[in-house]
C-alpha cells in the first residue's frame, strides 16, 4: 500500500506526463507567457495607478478569453497559436476557465505576488476561504484519497496496491510571473482539504533568466509613461478652401 502523499504525487506526475504526450504543456506555457507579457507591457503603477491586484485580474480575464480563442481557432489568434490537442475540451464553468482532458480537469490560479515563481506551497490559504470551484475540487480529491486530509497525508490510502493515480481528477495550474520581465513559472498541483492547500505538486516550466521571449515585439514597462511621451505633429496638409464666388 501507498501513503496518501505518495498516491497524490503519483497522480500529479502521471498527469504531467499525459499533458506532455499530447503537447498540452507547451500550449499552456505559451498561453500564460503571452498573457503575462502583454499585461506587463501595459502595467503602469506610477502613472495609471495600476496595482499587483489589477495586474492579476487582467491576466485572469485574458487567460479565459485567449484560451477559448485558441481552442476554437478564432481568427483573432494566429494559426500557429491555435490549439490542436487530442482529447482536450475547454469551457467556462461558473465563469472559471476549465480545461478537461479525459476525466481530469485543470483550472488556473495565479500565485500571490509575494510568493514568486517557485512558491512555498505551505503558505497558500485554505480552500474554505477560496472560490467554491476550488473548494469542490479539493473535496473531490480528498474523497479520491479515501478521505485523507492534508494533515494525515502519510497515512495509507487503504486502496488496492498499486493505487490508480487517475482516481485523482482535479488539478490546479499555479503560475506566477516576474513583474519586471516576461518570465513565468508554473506548477501542476493537487488541491486537498485540511491544514494545507495541496497534497502534491510538480513543476511544469520555469523560464530561465536568459530565456527567449515568446513575444519578442513586446516592450517591457520602462522609461517614461504614455502621458509623458513627446507630442508628434501630424503630417497632414489642409486643402485650401475655394474662394467665394462674386455675387454681381
Amino acid at each position: 500500500m501507498e501513503s496518501a502523499r505518495e498516491a497524490a504525487l503519483a497522480a500529479v506526475e502521471q498527469f504531467r506526463t499525459d499533458l506532455e504526450l499530447v503537447g498540452a504543456n507547451k500550449s499552456l506555457h505559451g498561453l500564460v507567457s503571452d498573457v503575462w507579457s502583454q499585461n506587463v507591457d501595459r502595467h503602469e503603477p506610477d502613472t495609471a495607478g495600476d496595482t499587483p491586484r489589477s495586474l492579476g485580474q487582467n491576466c485572469v480575464e485574458n487567460l479565459k478569453t485567449i484560451a477559448l480563442w485558441r481552442y476554437t481557432h478564432d481568427e483573432r489568434q494566429s494559426v500557429e497559436n491555435h490549439w490542436n490537442i487530442p482529447g482536450l475540451r475547454v469551457e467556462l464553468i461558473n465563469n472559471t476557465l476549465t480545461l478537461n482532458l479525459g476525466n481530469r480537469r485543470i483550472v488556473f490560479m495565479k500565485t500571490p505576488p509575494n510568493l514568486g515563481r517557485r512558491p512555498d506551497f505551505a503558505r497558500f490559504a485554505k480552500w474554505s476561504t477560496q472560490s467554491e470551484v476550488r473548494l469542490d475540487m479539493a473535496a473531490e480529491n480528498t474523497y479520491a484519497l479515501n478521505g485523507i486530509k492534508a494533515e494525515d497525508l502519510n497515512q495509507l490510502t487503504m486502496a488496492d496496491d498499486p493505487y490508480d493515480p487517475t482516481r485523482v481528477r482535479n488539478f490546479i495550474v499555479v503560475w506566477a510571473g516576474e513583474e519586471d520581465s516576461p518570465r513565468t513559472g508554473a506548477h501542476l498541483t493537487v488541491p486537498i482539504l485540511g491544514s494545507s492547500a495541496f497534497a502534491a505538486h510538480a513543476e511544469l516550466w520555469h523560464d530561465k533568466s536568459d530565456g527567449v521571449r515568446l513575444r519578442p515585439n513586446v516592450r517591457l514597462p520602462q522609461g517614461a509613461g504614455f502621458d509623458t511621451q513627446p507630442t508628434v505633429e501630424p503630417a497632414i496638409t489642409l486643402k485650401a478652401r475655394p474662394a467665394a464666388e462674386d455675387k454681381g
